[in-house]
């Protein structure tokens, strides 16, 4: 996500979110990013579904990731992007999924989603 984002409405980073999922093999990086950034964003400015739409992506991007049937890029272009996080362990948990899947190791990144939507569900 870029300076640019407070231009972009809401319904356009919802949108983004979806099309990260939805079509994850036209992004150059991992698609997660995508959804993460957009997340942040709807969540700095408080919208009250940001937490279950990021869950929710990443839920369904590690679903498309599991079935082998699509190319998700695995290239994390942004390696420090998990320091925007609102809750420093939560970013430390991202970091941890994007690590997970760039390993193929989808059984502890499934963990960790479940570990991230108990952490927001605390905070």
């Amino acid at each position: 996500m870029n300076n640019s984002s407070e231009a972009v409405d809401s319904r356009a980073l919802v949108r983004q979110m979806r099309v990260a999922v939805s079509q994850p093999t036209q992004a150059e990086a991992m698609p997660e990013s995508e959804v993460w950034g957009a997340y942040i964003e709807l969540r700095r400015r408080g919208e009250p579904e940001a937490d279950r739409r990021f869950i929710q992506a990443l839920r369904s991007l590690h679903r498309r990731r599991s079935d082998g049937v699509a190319d998700i890029p695995l290239d994390d272009s942004a390696p420090r992007e998990h320091l925007a996080a609102p809750d420093p362990f939560l970013g430390e948990l991202f970091k941890a999924y994007k690590k997970c899947i760039q390993r193929t190791r989808l059984g502890p990144a499934a963990k960790l989603i479940r570990d991230m939507e108990t952490q927001i569900q605390s905070s």
